[in-house]
């Protein structure tokens, strides 16, 4: 009852105004109401059609915005559909000789609401992945990369828009990049292991092309479509290795300085002589 007889923009946006073309009588009975609550702007959009504009609007479905009846601040998302009552119909020859439009609505605020949920979860996980300190990347089974963190772009020089949809093998150095499909195609068919669930030291390479040692560990994701998925964990050796170097060197010389004299023998031998 509270709907029928009233202006279809009742239901509109305050954004939009009302077409002044639409309706002289609907006009006038909406002025006297404006005139009571002292506002000259009406609501939402209603816009007389002819046939020449008809065909941007009936017969197809669009996506629209509505105003809740109880809660004028609430906006509802619907999926609209319009279409005209044929000239031919009992209705349409009535003495008006109006053109009758019929709306049909459909309500997506859950979907709207569950696409939001999604979102977040999307959101979540990325900043979950992005505060880990080390470079993290998961691809599918055909070695694209569907994910990345900051840590990974940091240490390869590539943004994550550069990252994401390429192959993993563009990281790899120039030996093992042209093999990496073979790699995964050959444990796609036999599903033999030889770098799942194992850390293995590696020489990467960088957008600028230049080459350093990392370890890297993969781990094995099933997904519900039969599809495998493949997350890695880079750690940069470099300064390990460096480490372990000068380590190396520093033995070396204590080696020569305590335990050779000048005739190339250990200490303990020299003095028997």
């Amino acid at each position: 009852e509270e709907l029928v007889g009233r202006n279809i923009a009742e239901i509109c946006p305050q954004a939009v105004h009302v077409d002044k073309d639409y309706d002289n009588n609907n006009n006038n009975d909406n002025n006297n109401n404006n005139n009571n609550n002292n506002n000259n702007t009406p609501i939402g959009t209603v816009k007389r059609t002819n046939s020449n504009d008809d065909e941007t609007t009936l017969g197809r479905i669009k996506h629209a915005t509505v105003k809740h009846r109880r809660d004028a601040t609430r906006l509802l998302p619907v999926e609209l559909g319009i279409s005209r009552l044929p000239p031919s119909s009992l209705l349409s020859s009535s003495a008006s000789r109006e053109p009758i439009y019929f709306a049909h609505i459909k309500d997506l605020s859950q979907l709207h609401d569950h696409r939001d949920q999604i979102a977040h979860k999307d959101e979540l996980c990325q900043a979950m992945i992005d505060a880990s300190f080390d470079p993290m990347f998961g691809i599918d089974q055909r070695g694209k990369i569907l994910v990345c963190n900051v840590a990974a772009c940091s240490m390869f020089g590539y943004s994550r828009e550069e990252f994401l949809g390429k192959n993993i093998s563009i990281i790899c150095n120039e030996r093992d990049a042209p093999h990496h499909e073979d790699h995964m195609a050959r444990y796609i068919r036999t599903g033999e292991k030889r770098v799942i669930g194992r850390k293995r030291p590696l020489v990467a390479r960088r957008k600028d092309g230049s080459q350093f040692h990392i370890e890297l560990g993969v781990s094995e994701v099933n997904l519900r479509n039969g599809e495998k998925m493949f997350c890695g964990y880079v750690r940069d050796m470099t300064q390990q290795r460096l480490d372990k170097l000068n380590l190396r060197k520093k033995e070396a010389v204590i080696q020569e300085k305590f335990f050779h004299n000048n005739l190339g023998m250990p200490q303990e031998e020299a003095e028997k002589l």
